[in-house]
């Protein structure tokens, strides 16, 4: 109940089983798979009861990105993902048949053009805190931030 009182009317019944039905299995995966240590856990505002999973050092968030971090380097290093940095995905690439999702169009850092394919696509935009270029998005919008560490 404490989900569905925390989104009020905006509650999605479905969603909120999708979450509850499958929240135990990711702690797992964060934990055998990318090695992310949850091993407390804790009361939260709203929480009727101690249920969020919580590393005994650091940021909940932190720790679980740079785990999964760890593990897609991993990856990259034993040749099982390409990881693409500078690179802007222009357009999906859809089977028209099934509609599904089996590319992405891409401009590359020296502006060449690219479709891939592949069997998953998994697209992961980041946040815009680590740019700090001139005309970033943090220098248009949040400039004040761009001294900080």
């Amino acid at each position: 109940n404490d989900t569905s009182r925390s989104a009020g009317d905006a509650a999605q019944s479905e969603l909120i089983d999708v979450l509850i039905s499958n929240s135990a299995k990711a702690v797992t995966w964060l934990k055998e798979r990318v090695g992310v240590d949850l091993s407390l856990r804790a009361q939260l505002g709203g929480h009727s009861y101690m249920r969020t999973h919580r590393p005994s050092n650091g940021m909940a968030g932190a720790e679980i990105i740079y785990g999964i971090q760890k593990a897609v380097k991993s990856y990259a290093k034993q040749g099982k993902v390409s990881i693409m940095v500078d690179t802007k995905v222009t357009s999906l690439v859809i089977e028209e048949a099934t509609g599904r999702v089996i590319g992405v169009s891409t401009n590359g850092p020296g502006g060449e053009e690219n479709e891939l394919h592949a069997s998953n696509v998994m697209l992961a935009t980041g946040g815009f805190a680590a740019d700090r270029s001139s005309g970033s998005y943090l220098d248009r919008y949040r400039p004040e931030l761009l001294d900080m560490p």
